[in-house]
């Protein structure tokens, strides 16, 4: 679908609750994947935060500020946000989610090999950013997603020297 301002096009993972419609702005949050192909302006989005997280390429210089690949940024959505290419295409993860409603985590987390992850109430999503990873057996490649709903933990594992993984905690 096209961003907000119209000037790029976004995938959207899952927008909550369910039944919400981003386009009409009745949404608590949204996940969504964006391929930034050329410097542009960030929709502005009044009362909601953001995180983002590059996933591909160089990285992204947001007005001043360098955002290298596998580390996230969080941000107002009326910032007003200036965002050029470092180099080319870059492929990005990000949330934005209604501030006086939501709180909202994004960590990345290093495997040497293994790591219990403990989440609270909540909604929940495991990426990995870089190897195979295993969670609860459940093994996920690039670009695959991991949902978990309520508290719990999960046991991620790699089988290489050392794995990346994304993970991301909604509670409404």
């Amino acid at each position: 679908m096209s961003w907000k301002n119209g000037l790029g096009i976004t995938t959207e993972l899952e927008v909550y609750p369910p039944g919400s419609d981003f386009a009409k702005g009745n949404f608590l949050w949204r996940l969504s994947c964006a391929r930034i192909e050329a410097d542009n302006q960030f929709s502005e989005f009044t009362g909601y935060d953001r995180k983002l997280v590059v996933l591909s390429g160089d990285g992204l210089i947001l007005n001043d500020l360098y955002l290298p690949p596998f580390h996230v940024h969080s941000f107002r959505g009326e910032d007003q946000i200036q965002c050029s290419l470092v180099k080319k295409v870059v492929e990005d993860l990000g949330i934005i989610y209604k501030r006086d409603s939501c709180q909202c985590r994004m960590d990345i987390v290093e495997l040497p090999r293994s790591a219990r992850w403990e989440m609270d109430q909540g909604i929940h999503f495991i990426t990995s950013l870089k190897g195979v990873v295993a969670c609860d057996e459940i093994e996920l490649g690039d670009g695959d997603f991991l949902r978990f709903e309520g508290p719990g933990d999960v046991v991620m594992q790699t089988p290489e020297r050392q794995g990346l993984v994304l993970c991301i905690s909604i509670r409404s």
